[in-house]
């Protein structure tokens, strides 16, 4: 007997998360590094597979770390531990983060192709023969969005500082070449805004979009490095005159560095400068007529900043160091510090990220490859007076420890200073109600 074909339950039955692994096809010549004021600064040589960043070639994932990328740089550059810590740990995790995105993009095009390869036809014939029962959820409180998008780790992006000839575009040259992505290295110092006689901001990216061979997925994942980025300084001018290759450049790049979508034309336009206009004039002004003001950000304001949305910093470090095996934990008066901390740059919610940088680069690098499962973020590591707390896996008691002993000094100190401000605003009520009742009595005299 034969058995017809079963109906649409049991071939709709598909996996809902599919590993794919994305073989990166790139090949970098070492004399492509020299840079002539070309327009564009490496060359792709399809011909010869190789594979891509934190893939396995010939390092492997296992082998490439923070550590492994230090000791590849101390082979070209002599000196700058502290920089090459900082660039290794860096672009690591970038790319760490970089792989994590595209396998999740992988797994949800392969999910939306094996859903469409059932052909609308042949769905519509077997609802025909078998019909489904739809089930409508009661209404309920429609108050509640819920969000079940994956986290996002957002990047981090690096300012090299020192003098010239010191070993800074080597650095990051170097690390390009060992990872086999696109570089684009351009030079700051002719760029002006768009308009003006000279090299728009967006030219960068035309430069790393070249290097990846006009391939648009690889060019997203390489590495921009911004050369004399000291020239397009603000100019300290007292007539006021329009600065069009300093804090113009600046503005241009604030969407380029920050991360954004730009739209590359293979012979990029000129528009007049007299089709480009600055400042609000009072035309535009009047057509506003909603005016929302923002208020500056307290200590508690930034601590919930850091921890209760659902693209928290606090939540993209915890998973960013995840990735590498490792479980990190901070203390609620860490916690406060870093706000404390971030108060005192002046910077708003911006200075949490470059808080949290200067905290953890140190476990960032030491972790990755070691025997470190639990590192720990104090109060007195906030305040940068000790490094972060390093625990094994047989540790893991000693690190909950920790972690207890702190909250409970830290919950006896929120409760004794509540009730210090409790008392100091119940004498000054009483202090206060005297005054009023010896004012109200002279009053009385008087009249």
């Amino acid at each position: 007997m034969l058995l017809g074909r079963p109906p649409l339950l049991y071939r709709g039955i598909r996996p809902s998360l599919l590993a794919v692994v994305r073989r990166w096809m790139s090949s970098y010549d070492p004399s492509d590094f020299q840079f002539g004021g070309a327009g564009f600064s490496s060359r792709v040589d399809t011909d010869t597979p190789t594979f891509g960043p934190l893939g396995d070639a010939s390092c492997g994932i296992n082998k490439l770390t923070p550590r492994a990328l230090k000791q590849h740089l101390d082979r070209f550059v002599v000196g700058q531990n502290r920089s090459k810590r900082i660039l290794s740990t860096a672009i690591y995790h970038h790319y760490k983060r970089i792989q994590q995105l595209q396998q999740r993009q992988e797994e949800q095009d392969e999910v939306l192709r094996s859903s469409q390869a059932m052909g609308s036809q042949t769905l519509d014939e077997e609802i025909q023969h078998h019909p489904r029962i739809v089930h409508v959820p009661p209404k309920g409180d429609r108050s509640c969005v819920y969000d079940c998008s994956p986290l996002t780790i957002e990047k981090s992006n690096v300012l090299c500082l020192g003098p010239t000839g010191v070993g800074k575009t080597l650095m990051l040259r170097t690390l390009a070449r060992v990872l086999e992505v696109p570089f684009s290295m351009s030079d700051c110092t002719p760029f002006t805004q768009a308009g003006y006689v000279g090299e728009d901001a967006d030219v960068c990216i035309h430069r790393l979009l070249a290097a990846a061979n006009w391939d648009t997925r690889r060019a997203e994942s390489g590495i921009v490095c911004l050369d004399e980025f000291d020239k397009i300084a603000k100019p300290k001018s007292p007539y006021g005159s329009k600065d069009i290759s300093g804090e113009g450049v600046q503005q241009a790049l604030l969407k380029i560095i920050e991360g954004t979508t730009l739209q590359i034309n293979t012979k990029p336009e000129r528009q007049p400068s007299d089709l480009i206009t600055f400042g609000l004039i009072p035309e535009i002004v009047g057509r506003i007529p909603i005016i929302a003001a923002v208020e500056s950000l307290d200590e508690d304001m930034l601590v919930r900043v850091l921890t209760e949305p659902r693209n928290a910093l606090l939540k993209q470090y915890t998973e960013l160091f995840a990735l590498s095996g490792v479980e990190l934990r901070f203390t609620s008066p860490a916690l406060r510090q870093i706000a404390k901390s971030a108060i005192a740059m002046n910077t708003g919610a911006r200075g949490l990220r470059t808080v949290m940088e200067r905290i953890l680069s140190d476990a960032m690098f030491e972790s990755p490859g070691s025997s470190i499962r639990y590192v720990l973020v104090t109060e007195a590591v906030s305040k940068r007076e000790c490094p972060p707390a390093y625990f094994a896996r047989g540790q893991q008691h000693v690190f909950h420890s920790i972690i207890a002993t702190e909250e409970e000094e830290w919950a006896a100190r929120t409760e004794e200073k509540k009730s210090s401000t409790t008392g100091n605003s119940s004498a000054a009520s009483v202090s206060g109600s005297g005054r009023g009742q010896s004012g109200r009595k002279r009053a009385a005299g008087f009249t």
